[in-house]
């Protein structure tokens, strides 16, 4: 998916500037808890507390037949998001005085060797925030498949095969793969490929991908 940077993306969700994103990896079920926490000690220097989500069809079978509704996931099980203005030097210092740590706060990430390589990047934010948008949530997407190609036409991966590692079809998954932390990340979404192929007067009618 093309990254949008800088003033073309803040301009889409009417924003002058982009805050820092600092993770915090937590044993699993302390999230709430640390957003909780967080909120309560950092309010001062802290814009917001957050766990990204997705959400994922759920496969059910009633007497209709094979069914799905849509369920709401965190995308990134484990992690809690903080946004805030402060560089990572003043941010860790901030923590210090708070006192933040716990045995169920694992560590903050990093994409580099140093300590304060803590920030999530700038392009890897953007590209975030244009995934999941305002309501911090990757909804679902759907298409179809064209002989042996599978052709996102809506939802978030319209027009983004090549993002694709894997589908499965029974589950109604696609496996994604981005950067995130330093590391290359597999991402499960949700992702229909029910829709019957668009006829061509149709396809000429749709409005190009993003």
């Amino acid at each position: 998916m093309p990254y949008i940077f800088g003033k073309e993306c803040r301009l889409m969700f009417n924003e002058e500037k982009v805050f820092n994103w600092y993770v915090f990896a937590v044993e699993p079920g302390y999230g709430g808890a640390l957003i909780k926490m967080l909120k309560s000690r950092f309010s001062k220097i802290i814009n917001d507390v957050f766990v990204p989500h997705k959400e994922m069809f759920q496969i059910y079978t009633n007497a209709s037949g094979k069914n799905y509704r849509v369920k709401k996931k965190p995308l990134f099980p484990g992690y809690v998001f903080v946004e805030t203005e402060l560089y990572a030097s003043d941010f860790l210092e901030e923590l210090d005085k708070g006192g933040y740590k716990c045995s169920k706060v694992i560590k903050l990430l990093r994409h580099g060797p140093n300590d304060y390589d803590i920030a999530v990047k700038e392009d890897t934010q953007l590209f975030l925030t244009l995934l999941w948008g305002k309501k911090k949530c990757i909804g679902t997407s759907s298409g179809y498949i064209d002989g042996k190609k599978i052709i996102i036409n809506r939802g978030i991966l319209r027009g983004q095969e090549g993002f694709v590692v894997e589908y499965d079809k029974e589950k109604m998954e696609v496996e994604i793969s981005i950067n995130f932390m330093g590391d290359r990340v597999s991402v499960t979404l949700a992702l229909n490929l029910d829709n019957e192929a668009p006829t061509p007067q149709e396809l000429n009618k749709q409005p190009a991908a993003v």
